[in-house]
């Protein structure tokens, strides 16, 4: 739960679903889809070690109908760590970072062509922020915003 002061006369108050919510949601995705392997991707955002573990524990309760596997967990700091991935044979990314990080991620993953037609991006709302999309985002990239606002004048 996020709360910002908006303006002088107004409180916002932002509630957003839970990291176990956001990974069962991503995984839904990949197996709608028959995705097996995928990536993770986080930056140093608070609870990044909170969503891989997430993410494990979500595979874990899958794998009696479905088998996943993590080919790579990828904390970037800088954009060569990045190259992790174009080594790797993943397709698919599940990104976790704030807004601004994702930014810089994602062009960076473009300049390294691990972006495009060959690639699918799922990212959390955190990534989203709003409905508001940069030009660094690919086209085709996939991610959940869900909006609970409770304005009161103050």
């Amino acid at each position: 739960m996020q709360i910002r002061r908006a303006s002088q006369s107004s409180l916002q108050l932002q509630l957003a679903p839970s990291l176990e919510h956001q990974t069962a949601a991503m995984l839904s995705i990949l197996e709608r889809y028959k995705w097996h392997q995928f990536s993770v991707v986080t930056s140093q955002i608070a609870g990044h070690d909170d969503f891989i573990q997430a993410v494990r524990e979500r595979i874990s309760e899958m794998q009696e109908t479905f088998k996943l596997t993590i080919l790579n967990a990828v904390l970037v700091t800088e954009a060569l760590d990045l190259l992790e991935l174009v080594k790797s044979e993943s397709r698919v990314m599940l990104l976790y970072a704030t807004r601004e990080e994702a930014i810089h991620i994602l062009t960076a993953a473009k300049e390294l062509k691990i972006t495009g037609e060959n690639y699918v991006w799922i990212v959390t709302q955190s990534v989203i922020g709003n409905l508001q999309t940069p030009n660094q985002f690919p086209v085709g990239m996939l991610g959940r915003f869900i909006s609970f606002y409770f304005n009161h004048k103050i």
